[in-house]
């Protein structure tokens, strides 16, 4: 899996080639923009895989389990319904520390990301610069959507 992860982040430096055409291109702000996050999320990813090596659900020395009850719980009208205990549930890597800071943090920057890019674009000097901005977001979508189909477990980063 880390292989896998390698490679996607290897593969996503050719954001790099739009960040050089948009500042070729004149469209500074939105090229520092574009560099920007693209850095943000290549260390966090990089980070997460780190961690996901020495801390993830592979790794056994480490592992830890949860377990689980499941009941429907009583109303004043309805008794409760049959009680359920499901034991030694692993624990999801997501679920530490690294990943909730990594995920609030994403949230804060595709925030300022998107309004900054939007900004940036309303000022863009030429058609160019909105095509190829509009061509490398939609070669992204279809990248991101090849990765999420030939990933096995979904759950994995």
């Amino acid at each position: 899996m880390l292989l896998w992860t390698l490679l996607w982040l290897l593969l996503s430096l050719g954001k790099l080639i739009e960040v050089a055409l948009l500042w070729r291109g004149g469209a500074i702000l939105l090229a520092q923009i574009t560099f920007s996050c693209w850095l943000f999320f290549f260390i966090s990813s990089t980070v997460l895989a780190v961690h996901d090596v020495f801390f993830g659900d592979n790794n056994l020395a480490l592992k830890s389990e949860i377990d689980i009850v499941g009941v429907s719980l009583p109303s004043s009208s309805t008794p409760g319904g049959a009680r359920t205990v499901i034991l030694g549930i692993p624990k999801r890597t997501r679920r530490f520390l690294v990943w909730r800071i990594v995920w609030s943090a994403s949230t804060i920057v595709s925030i300022v990301s998107i309004i900054g890019t939007y900004i940036a674009l309303s000022q863009a000097r030429s058609v160019e610069i909105f095509l190829a901005r509009t061509i490398s977001q939609l070669v992204w979508l279809a990248l991101k959507s090849t990765l999420f189909h030939m990933v096995d477990d979904r759950e994995r980063p």
